[in-house]
């Protein structure tokens, strides 16, 4: 069986990029097993370049549009 943890490597890239696959054609066949973000408004940080905050910038709201949550930056 794999294993479930991943290194320190593998966390600070994980879903830190855009999937290109997913950009470009719309859909990308590793779905949930994808190492890059299918939301392409908005990405992981990657937790060893930035500081954890507890509280969401008050810029940024999430909105719900046709059953998919969306990043605006008011």
């Amino acid at each position: 069986p794999l294993s479930q943890n991943m290194s320190v490597t593998e966390l600070s890239r994980f879903r830190t990029r855009i999937c290109e696959r997913k950009a470009l054609h719309g859909v990308c066949e590793l779905d949930e097993r994808c190492p890059f973000s299918h939301c392409l408004s908005w990405h992981r940080r990657n937790p060893y370049e930035y500081a954890y905050r507890p509280n969401l910038c008050p810029n940024v709201v999430f909105q719900n549009e046709n059953r998919k949550m969306r990043v605006k930056n008011n």
